[in-house]
């Protein structure tokens, strides 16, 4: 998405969240969409961004309606692509168990509970997703996992009146998926693709990026 973007004559900046990426961790351990939201706007604040586009991912989709919802003086437009929409169902005991399985053995966790979301893909974006997570502290992982948890979307999503866009794996659609909690987003769906659709389906994934930046 960078080189596409960025071959097309515009800006485009990737932003590593605290305990990411190539990001430090969270000085005080603080994971919390707040937390997140917080460091994107240090971020763009530091590079001189006050008016853009902003894309989030799964997870990522959280952090971009927070941070929308926060700022939207600053986004001209949200981009959720196969976004979270609904809490992770756990009680205390859950998350603790959870935390306790995560820190044990977080790939073990991990490669189980990303199986059925990778079915459609290959086994080179199966690898790179694997990379990512292994790459990532394992606090932040688990912070960032835990504060789905309390994730209440509707009031984050509707706070933002400006232009969004869905772009969805039209093949693990459920009653929880972003585009049936938010019917009236524009959604893109692509189909033959896992939960990492822009690594499955790159070029119709910026197509349909290209053609909302262009209706701006």
């Amino acid at each position: 998405q960078l080189e596409h973007f960025r071959g097309s004559g515009r800006r485009a900046v990737a932003i590593d969240l605290p305990g990411f990426g190539t990001s430090t961790a969270s000085a005080g351990g603080d994971y919390s969409l707040d937390a997140m939201a917080s460091a994107i706007d240090r971020a763009v604040t530091a590079i001189h961004l006050d008016h853009f586009v902003i894309a989030g991912h799964s997870y990522g989709g959280a952090v971009v309606a927070k941070y929308a919802a926060m700022h939207p003086d600053k986004v001209a437009g949200v981009i959720y692509v196969d976004a979270a929409a609904v809490a992770v169902p756990l009680n205390e005991e859950q998350k603790s168990q959870l935390r306790t399985a995560l820190q044990a053995d977080r790939m073990k966790v991990v490669r189980a509970w990303f199986a059925p979301m990778l079915k459609p893909s290959s086994q080179a974006v199966s690898d790179a997703v694997f990379a990512s997570v292994e790459r990532s502290a394992p606090e932040a992982f688990i912070g960032a996992l835990l504060s789905l948890t309390s994730y209440d979307a509707k009031p984050l999503v509707d706070a933002y009146h400006g232009p969004r866009l869905a772009i969805v794996a039209s093949d693990l659609e459920s009653p929880a998926s972003f585009q049936k909690q938010f019917p009236a987003v524009e959604t893109v769906r692509i189909a033959n693709a896992g939960h990492w659709l822009m690594l499955d389906k790159p070029e119709e994934v910026n197509a349909a990026i290209d053609r909302f930046l262009g209706g701006l």
